[in-house]
């Protein structure tokens, strides 16, 4: 099958990755010295290379310093060297920032929960299935995922794997737990519910019907002695049911709290869960929303902005959304992408940078030699390049750039229209070849200008013939008019 099994950890670990790294590190390594754009690099990095590992990292642990090797090969191909943008970024989707790159730790962790639909669902007597309600049988099986255990605390003996699965449902909280007000009403591997602070489970118990609180509480009281003696518990089982009952909380025991109970399916583990605010039987769920949930959480731990070098811009998230998503909507061309792309997040290094790490002489614009070379002054105030600015504005008759300011420079004109897209396309090409003509520390010409900008529109009509939106590619252009200049 491919996979290979040993009683070494560590050897079990090499037959299995080792390869798999030298086979990934030698693709990328073919690949490195290509012109890639940064979408181009994630693209390869997931297709080819992560690809690899995809089947035996869904059926044997993956060790700590496999994460951590693949996250270093991965990304210093993409950077070539230290990383401009935190990883973090690069894993949300285009509205939040980044580049869907694969986040492998998270994809593996999204395995493992897949891997508990297989578990729950289906035919119940496979061998591994078995083999599973064995090793947990402390804990009950599979009773386990419809507890609200804390897995730090939860005492179980089992395969790493199946703590891996345990331990992914445990990160699935917010998901499982998404109506905060109700209570789990399992009383077994319950974190609030704790005899001599350690959460428990009796076998006894729940073989002869005890496993919820409405299996000893009623209408707030403890239900008669009378009652559990008919269902053949004895002196042992009530010692502990005084137990149980003494460490649930004692709100929990109010006659209103009933209301407050959630239902739990134990025969049929109908379990629903609420991703991005909307609800999934977890039986149907795709794996793609489990993973993009866990990446949307990461999002928590990092405070995402626009920047131009100097200034944060404040948005809020919708606003930003649109920023980040408008160089994709409004041009076909990648290098055009990303470049805006990289200015967003201020990882275009312009002389002011780069005096810092000490690769130029001085920080002054390379085309007037007047002003510190920052953002606003190299894209919009030099006086060099204002005529630049002003030669497109009068040349295409643009109305909407006659009183534009730095911030719609930086970030292009809002709105989803022909014209804004057009428009925008426009904004992201002149800021694209000012930066580029710094090398030879001059501006083109207007012919110039007028010829590249032909190219451009020459080159993305061939990329929309080949995706099928020639029409929308016609349609934006149709906006602006050439004239002999």
């Amino acid at each position: 099958m491919g996979v290979y099994f040993s009683m070494n950890v560590k050897v079990k670990e090499n037959l299995n990755y080792k390869e798999i790294l030298s086979r990934i590190k030698r693709l990328l390594g073919w690949w490195k010295e290509r012109d890639l754009t940064l979408m181009g690099k994630v693209h390869l990095i997931k297709t080819y290379a992560l690809s690899k590992l995809n089947y035996v990292s869904s059926l044997i642990v993956v060790p700590q310093w496999i994460f951590s090797e693949v996250e270093q090969i991965t990304f210093d191909f993409l950077w070539r060297g230290k990383d401009r943008i935190k990883r973090k970024i690069m894993y949300q989707d285009y509205a939040h920032g980044g580049l869907k790159m694969t986040n492998f730790r998270l994809f593996v962790k999204t395995q493992r929960v897949m891997w508990l639909k297989r578990l729950l669902y289906g035919e119940k007597n496979a061998g591994w299935k078995l083999y599973f309600e064995y090793c947990f049988r402390s804990v009950g099986g599979r009773l386990v995922f419809m507890c609200d255990f804390e897995s730090s605390i939860l005492k179980v003996v089992a395969p790493p794997f199946y703590l891996e699965v345990l331990k992914a449902w445990q990160d699935m909280e917010k998901c499982r737990n998404f109506e905060s007000e109700l209570i789990n009403p399992v009383i077994f591997n319950n974190r609030n519910i704790r005899i001599r602070d350690k959460m428990f489970f009796y076998r006894d118990l729940y073989d002869i019907g005890i496993c919820q609180l409405s299996d000893i509480l009623e209408n707030g009281h403890v239900k008669p002695l009378a009652n559990f003696q008919s269902i053949g518990i004895k002196s042992d089982g009530l010692l502990k049911i005084h137990d149980i009952i003494s460490a649930i909380p004692t709100y929990w025991k109010d006659v209103e709290a009933i209301d407050k109970f959630k239902k739990v399916d134990l025969i049929n583990f109908d379990i629903v869960i609420s991703i991005f605010e909307q609800k999934h039987n977890f039986q149907g769920i795709k794996s793609r929303k489990i993973y993009e949930h866990f990446v949307k959480e990461l999002q928590d731990t990092y405070s995402l902005q626009i920047r131009d070098g100097h200034s944060n811009f404040d948005f809020t998230e919708k606003e930003m959304g649109e920023i980040f998503c408008r160089p994709r909507s409004s041009t076909l061309i990648w290098k055009c992408r990303e470049f805006q792309f990289m200015l967003l997040h201020a990882v275009v290094y312009t002389k002011e940078k780069l005096l810092q790490f000490g690769f130029v002489a001085d920080n002054l614009c390379s085309f007037c030699q007047q002003e510190p070379e920052t953002y606003l002054h190299l894209f919009w105030r030099c006086d060099k390049v204002k005529h630049i600015w002003q030669f497109i504005i009068e040349y295409f008759d643009i109305e909407e750039l006659k009183n534009i300011d730095w911030k719609e420079i930086h970030l292009g004109i809002s709105g989803n229209t022909d014209r804004s897209k057009c428009i925008n396309s426009l904004i992201i090409l002149l800021k694209y070849t000012i930066f580029k003509s710094r090398a030879e520390n001059k501006l083109p010409g207007r012919d110039k200008i007028c010829k590249i900008i032909l190219e451009f529109i020459d080159e993305e009509k061939n990329l929309a013939l080949k995706v099928g939106r020639l029409h929308l590619h016609l349609r934006k252009w149709e906006q602006i008019q050439f004239e002999p200049v």
